[in-house]
């Protein structure tokens, strides 16, 4: 049965809106929790990513992100590429919102084990609560 690890960046940030932004970004370090080395690189499966919003202000009834995932702070060494998202928004605060990524391909990052999620909205504007990466442990 596979085993799973996950990172998980609860940094609130803000101005999120129809341009990806280098100060618009969720830091990962994808280590294991385990005492394995990984000797400064990550070599893994990632399964899902999960991204979490709030103040979602008036957006149609569809309102996608786009996720964009690279291994440098800069945002230019991609390794997920633009994909888009619809936010499923909450039952009794419509404000707040989650959306997921499936992406199920193994993965190599050789300089580092750290990861950069950034994200845009199609339209308006909310800001980025919580992001998650889930990985197989080897």
């Amino acid at each position: 049965m596979a085993r799973y690890d996950d990172s998980i960046v609860e940094t609130i940030v803000t101005g999120i809106n129809n341009t990806f932004g280098t100060s618009k970004v969720h830091k990962h370090e994808l280590s294991k929790k385990e005492s394995i080395p990984t000797f400064g690189s990550f070599r893994s499966s990632i399964p899902v990513l999960y991204i979490h919003l709030d103040t979602l202000g008036s957006l149609s009834t569809n309102p996608l992100v786009t996720l964009k995932a690279t291994t440098d702070e800069d945002g230019d060494k991609i390794w997920f590429p633009d994909t888009d998202a619809q936010i499923a928004r909450g039952i009794t605060t419509t404000t707040k919102g989650t959306a997921v990524y499936k992406f199920q391909l193994p993965i190599s990052i050789m300089c580092s084990d750290d990861v950069f999620l950034f994200i845009k909205l199609d339209q308006g504007t909310c800001r980025l609560v919580k992001s998650i990466i889930i990985w197989e442990i080897p």
